[in-house]
């Protein structure tokens, strides 16, 4: 971040002076001082929060951190049994100002850290004053805080705040409030806002389509057995708790830093394997981003700490091997329209298989959840030789120490159809090259039409699911709202 400060600023001898004084002097401690001071900080934190750029924003995300957890620390200090009010002046364009009318009732997010005062004279300086006919409108907003709400974060910082006299109470990055009373007095509109929190019912219908009654295992949590498919009717949550940790991975920017940590996650795990740190500073010296599939079918340190990261759901580990996850997803990406083109146009629907072991709980749980839903936990390896998926799924004899059995996935896809998902075969790119390998991308999702056993060997029918599935919409319809 600071490198990136140095170049937006490098006209300005004074922010390049405060820059350096950030690098040399910050710390935690002081974030409420750098925050209210008249400087880089505020204003470079609020733009990269206002502009919804997931890489401004995570430039930031240490001091975001900062910023949240000491406002945390000082509100749970000046826990207030007692309703109070807080202010803040500001202006805002005629436009916003007409659509917060007419949603009157209704619940408004805060995007960013929120400023108020405990002064009402404090907020009015700050509205201004503007004329009648003006595009933009001075506004008060009078900000209620109940009693009974106290799980809301926000706190008294004037005293570790550069501006003292202004009596600031800020509210968290995650503030929610009710719109209430509209009304104009000498040109400045007053609204009235109350804070809600968790617990109000209209919020708490809001975020409903977020919740899961029937499990409590969340994603970010991590895992003490290893997950190959996730079933969406029992872990909606989690489910969409990754589809949302994937998608902001796919949209960071490639950078040195972002390399730098995948390859010292890389070496902290493998410390004790001096075979695999030797890779490692190969793939460090070599690695293009064309190779993705080429280390994805080696077994290496890669393939392997992926597959663990992801199917123990450790999320730390997943964000740090980003810059590859990027990579491997978008290679597929580019080859998934190339080897559509390469079937047959006059045969749509496309068959591909996996072979695997599972113990027999496993198999139950998909018979149970026919014509429902399941999200593979990463990448996933099929074929298009039935002979080969069979091979890798076993004789069908019963294991009784583990009470595995043999499966055979059969996969149904509809190639006329677009899928958001990017699915490819890697043959050639593959040192495997005689498996006949399609690679799909990670969090796939099927629905289970069939499990059929045939001899020793159990079948599970599987179709890819598309994002003009009808089902599909209506299980995450409210992503789009």
């Amino acid at each position: 971040m600071i490198s990136r400060l140095r170049t937006v600023y490098k006209h300005s001898s004074s922010h390049r002076y405060q820059i350096d004084a950030f690098e040399r002097d910050y710390h935690p401690d002081d974030v409420f001082s750098w925050y209210t001071k008249d400087s880089f900080f505020y204003r470079g934190l609020n733009k990269a929060l206002h502009s919804h750029d997931i890489n401004q924003i995570f430039l930031w995300r240490a001091y975001i951190s900062d910023l949240d957890r000491k406002l945390r620390e000082k509100c749970s200090k000046q826990m207030d049994s007692q309703s109070r009010c807080v202010f803040r002046g500001q202006l805002l364009h005629e436009y916003d100002l007409r659509k917060q009318e007419k949603n009157k009732g209704k619940l408004i997010a805060m995007t960013s850290f929120l400023s108020t005062s405990s002064e009402r004279f404090v907020a009015e300086m700050f509205a201004g004053y503007t004329q009648a006919d003006s595009p933009v409108q001075s506004v008060v907003y009078n900000m209620f805080i109940e009693s009974n709400t106290n799980k809301i974060v926000c706190a008294d910082i004037s005293e570790l705040s550069e501006c003292e006299p202004e009596k600031e109470v800020l509210f968290s990055i995650r503030s929610m409030f009710r719109i209430g009373r509209v009304e104009y007095s000498d040109n400045i509109c007053y609204i009235d806002l109350t804070a809600v929190d968790e617990d109000d019912q209209q919020f708490c219908t809001a975020i409903n389509p977020w919740k899961t009654t029937t499990s409590e295992q969340s994603f970010f949590s991590g895992r003490h057995e290893p997950l190959f498919t996730r079933f969406l009717v029992d872990e909606n949550t989690s489910f969409l708790a990754f589809q949302l940790l994937t998608d902001i991975m796919l949209r960071l920017h490639q950078t040195d830093f972002a390399r730098q940590e995948m390859i010292e996650i890389c070496r902290s795990k493998y410390e004790n394997s001096s075979n695999d740190l030797d890779k490692i500073s190969e793939f460090e010296r070599s690695y293009q981003h064309s190779q993705a599939i080429e280390w994805y079918t080696t077994n290496s340190f890669l393939y392997r700490l992926l597959h663990q990261a992801l199917r123990m759901e450790d999320i730390d580990t997943i964000f740090k091997l980003r810059y590859y996850i990027y990579d491997l997803h978008n290679q597929l990406a580019q080859l998934h329209t190339s080897y559509l083109r390469s079937l047959p146009s006059d045969q749509p629907i496309l068959t591909l298989y996996r072979g695997q072991r599972m113990k027999t709980t496993e198999l139950t749980r998909l018979q149970e959840n026919i014509n429902k839903f399941i999200s593979t936990n990463g990448f996933l390896s099929t074929t298009h030789n039935v002979a080969a998926a069979i091979f890798f799924a076993g004789d069908g004899c019963l294991n009784d120490l583990d009470e595995e059995i043999s499966v055979l996935y059969q996969i149904t896809i509809d190639t006329s159809v677009p899928h958001s998902i990017p699915f490819a075969k890697i043959q050639y790119k593959s040192i495997f090259q005689d498996e006949d390998e399609v690679l799909f991308s990670m969090a796939s999702v099927f629905r289970i039409d069939d499990v059929e056993k045939y001899g020793a060997l159990w079948v599970v029918e599987l179709t890819l699911i598309n994002k003009e599935d009808e089902t599909w919409n209506i299980l995450t319809a409210h992503l789009n709202k």
